[in-house]
């Protein structure tokens, strides 16, 4: 029988990486190299050896606001299992591309706004090749009421397409959030 814990995985990375100032107002970074996971409670030989790379820049406009935008891509554990023969689906190949815009609209009110994308490609099972894209929309007022009180509003738009087809799903969330602090 599987159970839940055959996802449980040690990652390990190598890679090489640089972050850089192109001005005080323009930074970026990226890293690139290869990654090994072990899924080392999962039945049979459920190990593998990927590329991993991440990389992201980001730019102050005016003071309290930035724009941001990165990528990434890296193995990951998923939250489906299923087996074909001796092969398990314990994992994915996933690929992130996001952006965000945050404007400090006055010293005590932020607005930001957040997209991504990603890709993920399912490895091994009954799954294997198949994958899921997923793409989520955000937009967020804060506000602060003091140094240890503040509020957020906000809307998220999340949407899943899936070669499997009961995974697919469209979700609206609207939050309101008070946060105090000491």
């Amino acid at each position: 029988s599987v159970t839940s814990k055959a996802r449980d995985n040690w990652s390990h990375y190598g890679y090489v990486g640089a972050e850089y100032n192109f001005s005080p107002d323009l930074t970026g970074s990226v890293r690139g190299g290869v990654q090994y996971v072990n899924f080392y409670n999962a039945p049979g030989n459920n190990s593998s050896v990927g590329p991993y790379v991440e990389a992201s820049l980001k730019y102050l406009y005016t003071a309290g606001s930035y724009l941001e935008a990165g990528f990434r891509h890296a193995f990951n554990a998923t939250d489906l299992i299923s087996s074909s023969g001796s092969s398990l689906t314990v994992g994915q190949e996933s690929s992130v591309a996001y952006t965000s815009i945050s404007y400090r609209i006055t010293p005590e009110l932020t607005g930001s706004l957040l997209g991504t994308y990603q890709h993920s490609t399912f490895n091994g099972g009954l799954y294997d090749g198949m994958s899921d894209d997923l793409f989520l929309a955000g937009l967020n007022l804060a506000y602060r009421l003091n140094p240890h009180l503040s509020a957020e509003a906000g809307y998220n738009y999340d949407r899943a397409v899936s070669d499997i087809g009961w995974r697919g799903y469209l979700r609206n969330r609207v939050y309101l959030v008070v946060t105090a602090s000491y």
